[in-house]
């Protein structure tokens, strides 16, 4: 646990997927992706074919909790397993839902977002969900 408020009943802590998936050696941080929206970046930056830097894995959406103590108001990032994605940074829509994947915990979906960091391509259900399966290893 990375020292914030736990998670909720159907929520998913983003700081803690990050802290996993740079235990991969895949760096990763939370980014705020426009209106507030908490978004898990992962990966190496590629350029697309359009010019844009884009990164090799993105995750969310998602939102912030502020911190009670300083008031800072993006402190900590969640997200909702109803409403989670997984695919490269892409305009087009190629993300997988955590839901048809059959992801429930943080370390299930740090191994599916570490596995689509690695490739440029969008992954297949059956390689979410074999990676899904090898979350063992990032605990």
């Amino acid at each position: 646990m990375t020292g914030t408020p736990p998670a909720g009943p159907g929520e998913l802590d983003l700081d803690e997927i990050v802290r996993l998936i740079c235990l991969a050696d895949v760096p990763a941080f939370v980014g705020q992706s426009g209106g507030g929206t908490a978004t898990i970046y992962a990966g190496h930056p590629y350029i697309d074919e359009h010019g844009d830097e884009r990164m090799t894995g993105c995750a969310g959406p998602g939102w912030f909790l502020p911190n009670p103590q300083t008031g800072r108001p993006w402190a900590y990032g969640r997200g909702s397993l109803a409403d989670f994605y997984i695919g490269p940074e892409s305009d087009d829509p190629v993300a997988l839902s955590a839901e048809e994947i059959g992801i429930t915990t943080e370390a299930e979906a740090a191994a599916v977002i570490v596995a689509q960091a690695i490739r440029r391509r969008p992954l297949t259900l059956a390689e979410a969900r074999d990676a899904r399966d090898a979350a063992t290893g990032l605990r």
